[in-house]
Parts: C-alpha cells; sequence; structure tokens
C-alpha cells in the first residue's frame, strides 16, 4: 500500500471515527440568556413563549404530579427527586413540549435521573435546568447526556435567591 493511499484511508477512519463527536457537540447546552441572543432558530419564540409564558403545566414535586392550567399541558417542571416520575408523565402528556429541572441545593445534580429513551416519541423540544447554586456547564451536559434526541435544545439558567 502507497503512502498516499494510507493517507486516505487512515483519513476516512478518523472521519468515522468523529461523527458521533460531531454529533455530541450538536447537542450543546447553551445559556438561556445567550440562546434567544444569538439563536436564529424558527422555534425561538415558541421556546420563549414556553419559558416565560402562562402555560397549561405539569408540576411534579416530592413524586407527586399536578397539573395547573388545563388538561392539555405543555410544560413539566420538576423537582430532582421526581425526574424518575417523568416518563409517566409524558407518556400520559402527549402535549409536552417542554421539561423544566429545578436544582435546589448543591449535589442535586447527581440524583437525576434521565433515561435515554425518555423521550421516544414524545413532542418535547426543549429541556431547561434552572439552578439556585454556581454549576459548570461540564455538570449539566453530562446530567443530560441521556437526551439524546435530534433538535432537542438543551438550556440552563443560573438562578441564586438573595
Amino acid at each position: 500500500m502507497n503512502a498516499k493511499r494510507l493517507t486516505r484511508t487512515i483519513l476516512a477512519l478518523s472521519l468515522v471515527l468523529l461523527m458521533p463527536v460531531t454529533n455530541l457537540k450538536a447537542q450543546q447546552v447553551e445559556e438561556v440568556g445567550l440562546y434567544f441572543q444569538n439563536s436564529k432558530s424558527a422555534e425561538k419564540e415558541a421556546i420563549k413563549n414556553l419559558i416565560v409564558g402562562v402555560n397549561q403545566t405539569v408540576y411534579l414535586e416530592n413524586g407527586e404530579s399536578k397539573v395547573v392550567g388545563g388538561s392539555s399541558p405543555s410544560v413539566v417542571k420538576t423537582d430532582v427527586k421526581s425526574t424518575s416520575k417523568l416518563k409517566e408523565v409524558l407518556n400520559a402528556n402527549p402535549f409536552i413540549e417542554m421539561i423544566e429541572i429545578r436544582l435546589s441545593s448543591k449535589g442535586e445534580e447527581r440524583n437525576i435521573q434521565l433515561d435515554s429513551d425518555l423521550l421516544d416519541n414524545t413532542g418535547v423540544k426543549c429541556v431547561l435546568v434552572r439552578s439556585e447554586f454556581e454549576l459548570p456547564v461540564p455538570a449539566i451536559q453530562s446530567m443530560l447526556a441521556p437526551l439524546n434526541k435530534k433538535n432537542l435544545i438543551l438550556l440552563y439558567q443560573i438562578i441564586i435567591p438573595e
């Protein structure tokens, strides 16, 4: 095998091996303000409405669910303890478009229970993590890593109470 052919083969194999990494980079977590400032997505206004608008919502607190605003919720807001109930809520409410996960104390991010098949056959477009403490972006990315859905918008917001 000549050197030129060997170089092409190595280059082709390298590209194949890098494809999964490139796919993951497309699903980076972005800070909410920067997303709205920089996004050119057609979904931008719809996502903004899901985050700050008045929506029919399922609240998951301490493993209990409560629907507010109507029978067709578009948002799920959950604490960390209740993330294990998300699949059940999503199956029962097919119009959910956004999941908001609230972190209120350090270390909670290690207790998030998200399955890789959580968003299968759902209309979820956005997952927002709201943290009441400083949390590095890599920690948020690893927490949301099981959510491997194409075109899913992953956002975070740090809200430190005064």
